[in-house]
């Protein structure tokens, strides 16, 4: 079975792209600030993994390769990170 990180899966398209992956036989890994919004969605998640994808310390035990595109609420920029 492939595996996926949705971070920031409690978001507006996080959400679709969870039920999508789920729904193409993916394991499905969340990376979430806050786990309590996820439960509209929970049936879809293999693996729930709670810290923030602009704070490295928060996602030292996040394991994954390839790239994604994620925005910084914070900010209000988007970050493209390469070759994680």
């Amino acid at each position: 079975m492939e595996k996926i990180l949705v971070a920031g899966a409690t978001g507006y398209l996080g959400r679709y792209l969870v039920k999508a992956f789920k729904e193409k036989g993916y394991y499905v890994r969340a990376l979430v600030r806050n786990e309590k919004k996820l439960e509209d969605i929970k049936e879809y998640i293999d693996d729930i993994f709670i810290g923030e994808v602009t704070n490295k310390e928060s996602i030292k035990g996040v394991h994954w390769a390839g790239s994604f595109i994620c925005r910084d609420n914070q900010t209000k920029r988007w970050l493209y990170i390469y070759g994680c």
